[in-house]
């Protein structure tokens, strides 16, 4: 668990996940990127503008679940629709390729972009899904 120091906070490096909403809207959703060895993907839902790791859900990219070792806050059903929002919505200059076709690009949801993100930083991950053409699926975080 953290303690969530200055020191901590300082070290921070995030992605933020469809940044032109999340200045419009209550929270923010980023993705860290460290060079730590982490089996569980997920993303760093931030409920104010303090970015306050106490003040944080941590929430799992590859099912609708909360990580339960990060001790984290829950989402409010506001924004849990935020959430959704900010991930379904198309994240400006992202692209990204189908694993089974590389040819076949189209612009990336913000959870496109998160696990992505995600892969990039921490190298590829068996627990995301895919549909037939080899595009992720998002889980349904309706359910969280």
């Amino acid at each position: 668990m953290w303690n969530n120091t200055k020191g901590e906070q300082d070290n921070l490096c995030l992605a933020l996940i469809n940044p032109r909403l999340c200045k419009k809207l209550s929270i923010k959703v980023a993705v860290e990127q460290h060079d730590t060895k982490t089996a569980v993907p997920y993303l760093h839902v931030f409920l104010d503008n303090t970015w306050n790791l106490k003040n944080c859900a941590f929430i799992r990219l590859d099912k609708p679940e909360y990580v339960p070792e990060k001790n984290s806050k829950r989402l409010s059903t506001k924004q849990k629709e935020e959430l959704i929002y900010i991930l379904t919505r198309e994240c400006n200059g992202n692209w990204i390729a189908s694993i089974i076709d590389k040819s076949n690009i189209k612009a990336a949801t913000g959870y496109e972009t998160a696990v992505q993100t995600w892969i990039d930083t921490y190298e590829g991950n068996n627990k995301i899904q895919y549909d037939k053409n080899g595009f992720l699926v998002m889980p349904d975080y309706t359910k969280l």
